[in-house]
C-alpha cells in the first residue's frame, strides 16, 4: 500500500490533484465500455459510469477550488 501511496502522491505532484482525479474519471468511462462491449453487464458498466461521474464532479471542483 505504500508503494501505491508514493505513487500516487507523485503524480499529484506532477499533474495536480484535479489532474489525477480526471484521469482516474476517464479510466472509469473506458472500464465501462469494456464491460459492456466484453461482457455485456449493462448493471456493472452503469456502476462504472456512476463512478466517472462522480469522478469528474470532483475534479471540476478541484479545478475551481471549491
Amino acid at each position: 500500500m505504500d508503494d501505491l501511496r508514493d505513487t500516487l502522491e507523485m503524480l499529484v505532484d506532477r499533474k495536480g490533484l484535479a489532474g489525477v482525479v480526471e484521469a482516474l474519471a476517464e479510466i472509469a468511462d473506458e472500464k465501462a465500455e469494456h464491460v459492456r462491449s466484453n461482457w455485456q453487464d449493462e448493471p456493472l458498466a452503469k456502476a462504472w459510469e456512476r463512478d466517472a461521474w462522480t469522478l469528474k464532479k470532483a475534479a471540476a471542483k478541484l479545478e475551481d477550488g471549491n
